[in-house]
């Protein structure tokens, strides 16, 4: 009893935190475009052709689709005569529903802790270490396939541990899911197919294969129908992914939990790095059958970044490493949890942490919203960017800006700067200076704050070396400048 409210206290603050973040970052990134397509779409979600059409036009991935298609339709009964279809308050919803897929992540994850290891109290802070990272609270900020994958990884390493023949192949159908909701979940594939291959023989291996086969097979067979490929889509979509340092290939996530993560991502790097000498050192068998797959779902992913320049790290790759390098830093957790008082010691710091980092987060602000919440329709608007590249989406026909009202008391001139994309997916091509905007005197500054793209946990998402450093370096803001006789009226 004492251990299920112990959890649900630590469920309940998660919720409650993730909550306070869902006023804003919808849309803003530009792969967030599927649920805007599956709006455009919504009459002809049914026939298959679309699904498809989607594949190619906005490189959706089938299971997500299907996700979201629900979500929409689910939201869009709460909201039949919305004026603006992306609203905030309509976008809230889609944060719900992301809120709930972490929240089933983490009971799961903690099934996991447990099946491998005794102590419930080191499982629940595990758990709980897990949930205060940047890197499973902005995701839900936005319309992103990675913690659905998650879920579906999560589930599928869950089922394996079972010896019935029949959740195998649940565990495999979950892989297939995980892999095709998600293609760049690659760490956590190499993790399930370790543990399995470290825990089968191979005649039985044939339940966790056979249904990404077969799903695979199925989806293939109706694209061909529709005159496309999907198979050819998987094999190509690797070249999508074009930004990203190779030579970073060994000290990537070192550099992501160092500079994004802050404390919470040293503390887990000590606790990390520590087990594992622990964890060589004693070689018990409990700890080596999480150790070997979680080192070599990293260390082959590495490899292939650094040597065979196949993949490149980024922060949502990342989301797909951090639970399992959480379950091997569970040694050294255990033995500070079982010193006097460093289970209090410890809930403080998580929980001051937590609130610290939410703060922090509140304070970014995303180009749609801010033009949302600062601009009204009527306004006479120019727009500047200090960056060579600057996307502007109230023009965008793809995404519709929905106005804090059609016309406003303090109608006028406005000069916006940085309220776009800047410099979609930077490099040192294009990308060396800040470009200067002169901001004619009549112009007086009335709100500011840091752009997105300038915050750490962004910069690991879009950029290269250069990229980042450069974002580092500028810290743009969108500014908003009002026309000072607007003042008078």
């Amino acid at each position: 009893m004492k251990n299920q409210l112990r959890f649900s206290l630590i469920l309940a603050i998660a919720i409650i935190g993730r909550f306070t973040l869902l006023d804003s970052g919808f849309l803003n990134d530009l792969d967030e475009y599927l649920f805007v397509w599956i709006q455009k779409n919504d009459g002809n979600l049914l026939k298959s052709v679309y699904w498809f059409k989607a594949v190619n036009e906005v490189q959706a991935q089938l299971p997500e689709l299907f996700l979201r298609s629900v979500q929409y339709k689910l939201i869009s009964w709460f909201y039949p005569e919305s004026n603006c279809q992306f609203s905030i308050h309509f976008l809230k919803w889609i944060g719900y529903f992301n809120c709930l897929v972490v929240i089933l992540q983490a009971i799961v994850f903690r099934k996991i802790i447990l099946k491998y290891f005794s102590s419930y109290i080191t499982a629940d802070f595990l758990v709980a270490i897990w949930l205060v990272f940047a890197n499973t609270n902005l995701y839900c900020k936005h319309i992103l396939p990675y913690d659905h994958s998650l879920l579906f990884w999560l589930l599928a390493i869950y089922f394996s541990f079972s010896n019935k023949n029949f959740t195998h192949w649940i565990a495999g159908f979950f892989a297939a899911l995980g892999i095709l909701t998600y293609w760049g979940s690659v760490p956590a594939l190499f993790f399930f197919g370790f543990t399995v291959l470290q825990r089968y023989r191979k005649f039985k291996l044939l339940p966790f294969i056979a249904p990404f086969c077969i799903l695979l097979f199925g989806i293939e067979v109706l694209a061909k129908v529709n005159e496309f490929s999907y198979l050819s889509f998987l094999i190509n979509y690797q070249s999508t992914i074009h930004t990203g340092n190779f030579d970073e290939g060994f000290i990537f996530p070192i550099l992501y939990f160092v500079t994004v993560e802050n404390l919470i991502g040293i503390f887990l790097l000590i606790l990390f790095i520590c087990s594992v000498f622990i964890i060589l050192r004693e070689k018990k068998k409990e700890d080596l059958d999480v150790f070997y797959p979680a080192i070599f779902s990293i260390l082959f992913f590495s490899i292939l970044v650094y040597f065979a320049h196949f993949f490149v790290w980024y922060g949502r790759v990342l989301h797909f490493v951090l639970p399992f390098m959480l379950l091997v830093s569970y040694k050294v957790l255990k033995i500070i949890l079982d010193r006097k008082g460093m289970l209090y010691l410890l809930g403080l710091f998580l929980f001051i942490t937590y609130t610290f980092q939410l703060f922090s987060w509140n304070k970014i602000q995303y180009p749609r919203n801010f033009i949302e919440k600062n601009r009204s329709e009527s306004d006479d608007s120019k727009f500047e960017f200090e960056t060579k590249v600057g996307l502007r989406l109230d023009e965008n026909p793809f995404i519709e800006i929905c106005y804090k009202s059609k016309k406003s008391n303090n109608q006028g001139k406005i000069l916006l700067v940085n309220a776009g994309f800047l410099a979609d997916y930077p490099s040192s091509k294009f990308l060396n200076s800040k470009q200067k905007i002169k901001i004619p005197k009549s112009y007086k500054l009335t709100k500011a704050g840091l752009h997105f793209q300038s915050h750490p946990f962004y910069q690991f998402e879009y950029n290269d070396r250069i990229g980042r450093n450069y974002f580092d370096k500028n810290r743009f803001q969108i500014r908003l400048y009002r026309f000072e006789s607007d003042f008078s009226r």
